[in-house]
């Protein structure tokens, strides 16, 4: 792809992720609002809209080369076993992300998640060998702040659902696990692909 395609599908992919993104925290909370109550159904239908990134390998050309396996390359059976770790902490994931969503309003629910750059951070740190610049330890104080802020003050927010005060921590531990996790899932994700 020249430099135009490159920038074309990136700026594509983002704007669905965050089209994706606020649509399904919007559908999930408008879902319990209404009285639904799986949090088995929300968890899979995170992930439902997978066949649809298939679209854009149909548009993308092939690679005329293909790559020579190193000797290092990992066995089939490794691979595997990569993508089902990988699958089964993506799924675990998901689960912490609706339960979360089941005890939270979606603005509450959303700066929490904001955390997941501070996690961002450090995995990528630990994990990819990455510089922490000032400007990222800026994000990373400043967001880890607010959402310190908001687990203490609770929400301002009115719900159909009316929360304990401890159902409201535990949803703001779940959905804070959950970015902690996600973000230990990208850094593993490259690191594995880097490998």
């Amino acid at each position: 792809l020249n430099r135009f395609q490159w920038w074309f599908w990136v700026l594509l992919s983002v704007f669905f992720l965050v089209i994706g993104q606020t649509a399904a925290i919007l559908l999930g909370r408008f879902y319990y609002d209404q009285g639904g109550s799986s949090t088995i159904m929300a968890t899979l239908v995170k992930t439902a809209g997978f066949p649809i990134l298939f679209i854009p390998l149909i548009f993308l050309p092939a690679s005329k080369s293909s790559p020579t396996p190193s000797n290092n390359s990992l066995s089939e059976k490794s691979i595997y076993l990569i993508y089902i770790g990988l699958g089964t902490l993506f799924a675990g994931n998901s689960l912490l992300y609706s339960y979360g969503l089941l005890y939270l309003s979606a603005s509450t629910f959303s700066l929490t998640c904001a955390t997941q750059l501070a996690f961002n951070a450090i995995f990528a740190y630990f994990i990819n060998s990455q510089k922490i610049t000032p400007l990222i330890l800026n994000f990373v104080v400043i967001l880890s702040y607010s959402a310190a802020l908001l687990g203490v003050t609770g929400s301002s927010d009115t719900s159909a659902v009316v929360l304990t005060k401890s159902k409201y921590a535990i949803g703001f531990v779940y959905t804070l696990a959950a970015s902690a996790i996600y973000s230990l899932l990208l850094s593993l994700m490259q690191f594995t692909f880097q490998k």
